[in-house]
């Protein structure tokens, strides 16, 4: 495993594990993370499931755990050749997963990247119903789940406001992140 062996070469690298946490890190069950299409955010009134705005899938998300808690993620994607590691770390997202997994039970997750609100939501099906995690709204954290009826209107209204002060600066390419 080459990144364990980088960890162990003494470099000055940080990416929020050791390599005595990675050598005893266990893998956890994929997470699928998908973007959001903006386009669709715009108009979700009438939409039962965030899935009916999903856009492009992005890399596939391994946490890896010691002890059941997230120390490290693993992105990998599959290409041409096969399956790659598409990144290792994310201090941010190994966190919030712990958090989400924990306030969760363990629920199947779906990442979900907001474009052009700087936002990650985990979606997870609870008791049959899709419940989100998102620090996205400030009176509530990642331990507290959120039904469609509360995030919907709320990402419909940032969606709406960012594209009325940036969407025209998008359409003609002049804003970049």
């Amino acid at each position: 495993f080459r990144s364990l062996e980088v960890l162990k070469s003494g470099r000055d690298l940080n990416i929020g594990v050791t390599a005595e946490q990675l050598a005893n890190a266990v893998p956890g069950k994929p997470i699928t993370k998908m973007a959001l299409n903006f386009d669709k955010l715009l108009n979700l009134e009438n939409s039962q499931s965030l899935k009916e705005a999903e856009g492009e899938a992005l890399n596939t998300v391994v946490p890896m755990l010691v002890n059941g808690k997230v120390v490290t993620v693993i992105e990998v994607k599959q290409g041409s050749a096969g399956w790659v590691v598409a990144g290792l770390g994310g201090t941010s997202t190994s966190n919030d997963l712990s958090v989400v997994l924990a306030a969760s039970n363990n629920a199947e997750i779906v990442i979900y990247e907001v474009p052009n609100l700087q936002s990650t939501i985990y979606m997870a099906v609870i008791n049959h119903e899709e419940m989100y995690y998102t620090s996205a709204k400030e009176s509530k954290s990642l331990r507290t789940p959120i039904s469609r009826a509360e995030l919907f209107p709320m990402l419909q209204e940032q969606a709406r406001a960012f594209e009325a002060e940036w969407g025209v600066k998008v359409k003609e390419g002049k804003l970049v992140r």
